[in-house]
């Protein structure tokens, strides 16, 4: 974390733009939120845990449905992730890109497509 030189934590002041992506949240027929792929690459180290957390404590304070992690690629994230709850997620660990007709196939052989597999 970074801190300035009287070794006092900063305070964010949270912006016009956080504040109206929150209004929309409310407002708006939203399902859920996604925890964007550069908080996963912190995980599973404390900053990481931490703002997944946040994030899946607003879905839940909201009550949305669902918090989706993004760019899940090492087994440790996945693991971190749904130790923290989280129920979906996506990522090069759960799927590689592909044409819809193959993932059809695959969803019918596989329908939790690797997220609930052992870690």
């Amino acid at each position: 974390m970074f801190r300035n030189n009287v070794k006092q934590p900063l305070s964010l002041r949270l912006n016009s733009n956080f504040e109206l992506a929150l209004q929309r949240l409310r407002a708006l027929p939203v399902g859920g939120v996604k925890l964007p792929r550069e908080f996963v690459t912190e995980l599973p180290g404390p900053d990481g845990v931490g703002l997944a957390r946040a994030v899946r404590d607003l879905t839940t304070t909201l009550g949305l449905e669902s918090a989706v992690a993004e760019g899940i690629e090492r087994p440790e994230q996945r693991l971190a992730l749904r130790q923290l709850g989280y129920r979906l997620g996506q990522g090069f660990l759960l799927g590689r890109p592909m044409p819809a007709a193959e993932l059809a196939r695959v969803l019918r052989l596989t329908p939790s497509c690797g997220w609930d597999a052992p870690a």
